[in-house]
């Protein structure tokens, strides 16, 4: 790294009002990560990873038993899900390390406008768990639930020999 994105660095951070963030850019030479921080980082997604695992097994078996849907149609949407999420989860944290730089960052902090932007939206998904509500665009006719055939299941449909 060059003397004048050093300094780069150095300006960035002292216009800043984080102290850890002064503390990290001042130090040239990147951070050693150790084993036990290493396993420290791994050990916060346990849960999410177990919670997603009972949420995939739930939705499977709902899909398959009461809404007739084929079980590798299921899965497909299940494994697209997870791969979308890995997706969204590089793409925002690179935009959340990334914010300070911006006047719109530096004005809210990096992690308080995100959470501004994402706390309505996780409003919405509490929502979305509530039976028998219809949105104001639901025709009155259409089941709110996740599938129109609840608890019954379809007429197989069977295609001709060839």
């Amino acid at each position: 790294m060059t003397d004048q994105q050093n300094a780069s660095r150095n300006a960035t951070a002292t216009s800043s009002s984080s102290a850890a963030l002064r503390a990290a850019v001042s130090t040239p030479a990147p951070r050693k990560i150790t084993l036990r921080d290493a396993i420290g980082f791994g050990i916060g997604d346990f849960y999410g990873g177990g919670q997603l695992t009972l949420i995939a097994t739930y939705l499977s078996l709902f899909w398959t038993r009461f809404c007739g849907m084929d079980i590798a149609t299921s899965q497909t949407v299940i494994g697209l899900s997870a791969f979308v999420s890995a997706v969204a989860a590089l793409g925002f944290g690179v935009l959340d390390d990334n914010l300070y730089r911006y006047p719109i960052g530096r004005r809210f902090g990096r992690r308080r406008l995100l959470l501004l932007i994402t706390a309505p939206l996780l409003l919405c998904g509490v929502f979305l768990w509530i039976p028998g509500h219809r949105w104001p665009s639901t025709p009155p006719h259409t089941s709110s639930g996740s599938c129109s055939r609840s608890f019954s299941r379809p007429p197989t449909i069977r295609c001709p020999a060839k």
